[in-house]
């Protein structure tokens, strides 16, 4: 009974500007369109080089301001390619905020340096495509165009077409490609670049934060609470009641089932709550599931650490 009017107690409407903290609309995920590439592929290319292998790699760079994508496609010696070859290219999507659109910046290792924008992407967002805006170290009027349809979770298909001065696009290479099984390490990393996200998150008060990194379903269990949704613990946040001094992770061990992980330490926080500090020293556990290449909590649960 005291767990759940405490629960309604964080939760109830509070004046001024607590209040308007409370009602502030979160802020919308502007990467979701493009989140589903992040993460390792591999497939076939086939067109006017010939038929040919490819490698690539999306992922989010800079503190995730930016999506660095490598790539690297293979053409054995063919008739179509009598020489063989093989094509890197580097680049990096920003979101140019004046313009409200994603940038493309292109570098090939033949020299080219392609600019595009995103011009479209449909509406069920299973096609996303890219014009290029200028092209550098080429003959002028040249134009380029990738278009990317989603196939399935785990797979896609890229279409690059060329337009030579005063002609209309044709294809110059298609794609097929499929999600790699991500290493262990680089999984790792990713969730270990999450769990000081889920911890920053804490200390700023950033709400937002943590509704991208929280999955629909979450589930929260700790000492002294209810079980809670996440509404529920987003409403707790929004309320701005609770405030964290410190949070500080250790003993943090992460284990990676292919689309599943499990993330274990200790925790030791102090937290101001309704104006009384609040010392926490406790024994944590997350599962985060992976979706479309993006790492989410499920669960996160909590017990008192036991001195030893």
């Amino acid at each position: 009974m005291l767990n759940k009017v405490l629960l309604l107690l964080l939760l109830s409407p509070i004046p001024a500007a607590v209040g308007q903290a409370q009602n502030k609309t979160p802020h919308p995920d502007l990467w979701q369109p493009l989140r589903f590439f992040a993460g390792a592929w591999e497939g076939t290319s086939k067109g006017q080089p010939g038929n040919g292998s490819v490698e690539r790699e999306y992922r989010f760079a800079l503190n995730g301001a930016f999506l660095e994508v490598k790539n690297r496609s293979s053409y054995p010696q063919q008739e179509k390619n009598p020489k063989g070859e093989t094509h890197e290219d580097h680049g990096f999507i920003s979101y140019d905020k004046q313009r409200k659109k994603f940038v493309l910046r292109q570098f090939h290792v033949e020299g080219f340096v392609n600019q595009y924008a995103l011009t479209s992407i449909s509406a069920d967002g299973k096609t996303i495509t890219f014009e290029s805006e200028s092209i550098e170290n080429i003959p002028a009027g040249w134009r380029a165009r990738e278009t990317y349809k989603l196939a399935s979770n785990d797979e896609l298909v890229e279409v690059f077409e060329l337009a030579a001065p005063g002609k209309e696009f044709a294809v110059y290479s298609e794609s097929a490609l499929k999600r790699k099984k991500s290493s262990t390490s680089a999984d790792a990393e990713e969730l270990t670049r999450l769990e000081t996200v889920w911890n920053e998150a804490h200390t700023r008060g950033d709400a937002e934060a943590l509704d991208r990194l929280w999955a629909e379903e979450l589930v929260v269990t700790v000492p002294n609470m209810p079980v809670m949704t996440k509404p529920e613990s987003l409403g707790i946040w929004r309320s701005g009641r609770m405030k964290f001094q410190r949070y500080q992770t250790s003993e943090v061990q992460i284990r990676v089932y292919g689309e599943t992980a499990v993330v274990t330490g200790r925790l030791e926080r102090t937290r101001n709550l309704n104006g009384r500090d609040v010392e926490d020293n406790w024994r944590f556990t997350k599962v985060y599931i992976r979706r479309e290449g993006r790492w989410q909590v499920v669960s996160w649960q909590a017990s008192t650490s036991v001195a030893r």
